[in-house]
């Protein structure tokens, strides 16, 4: 930890959070392995990989945080944020096109084999919300535009677009306040794992699945989005 953070900050729950749900795509990813992705040349399970690539950006936000680095760590979890979008994609990509017909599908193949790029974000994302099969976790994905906020408070730290960015980047004795303020923003922002976790969960089991959302607490600090 770094040596100017208070007793309050290194304590803080997050840390143990980050923990387990790092713990949990670890586990993850070792079961699922010898589940064969149909649609792929792919020996092992496609998101066997995937799940541990998000294991170790979890691992990362953990690590950075506790140099206080904490835009740094909003970088990363745009990283992680991606990451889900991706694996929800690939998956219902593979689910729709995948077929006695088609049993291997070209677009994620190539991908997997680096070959192709999948599709940008806004398309990747776009084909997850029109998805009929993902009906019932639509509403909960835009029902009071969270998951955009997250998004947008991920990219402002990562291109820099407010200066007051800066001053999450590390934090010394005269800027403990702010901190403290960055990583309540990571409290706000757990419920995306949670919410992940739920999905991932229901997915490997082939279960239907209802989520409940808990409003995150709000900051006495707000950005410019909360705002509006």
């Amino acid at each position: 930890m770094h040596p100017a953070l208070d007793q309050k900050y290194r304590e803080h729950d997050v840390f143990g959070k980050i923990t387990f749900y790092a713990e949990f795509y670890k586990d993850l990813s070792y079961h699922i392995m010898s589940w064969m992705s149909s649609g792929t040349e792919s020996i092992f399970n496609l998101d066997t990989y995937v799940y541990s690539s998000m294991q170790g950006t979890l691992e990362s936000i953990h690590d950075t945080l506790s140099k206080a680095r904490i835009s740094d760590a909003y970088a990363l979890l745009r990283k992680y944020y991606n990451s889900t979008i991706i694996n929800v994609y690939t998956n219902l990509y593979l689910e729709d096109e995948q077929s006695v017909e088609n049993f291997i599908v070209e677009k994620i193949n190539n991908w997997l084999n680096g070959r192709e790029r999948l599709p940008e974000y806004r398309i990747m994302s776009q084909y997850i919300l029109n998805s009929p099969k993902l009906e019932s976790i639509r509403t909960l994905i835009i029902q009071n535009g969270q998951y955009k906020d997250i998004r947008e408070r991920c990219n402002d730290h990562t291109h820099y677009n407010y200066y007051r960015v800066n001053v999450l980047i590390e934090i010394i004795i005269g800027q403990r306040e702010h901190g403290m303020f960055g990583i309540e923003m990571f409290r706000y922002q757990a419920c995306i794992f949670c919410f992940i976790k739920k999905l991932l969960i229901a997915k490997a089991n082939r279960e239907g699945m209802q989520v409940r959302f808990m409003p995150a607490r709000q900051s006495r600090h707000s950005s410019h989005h909360d705002q509006r």
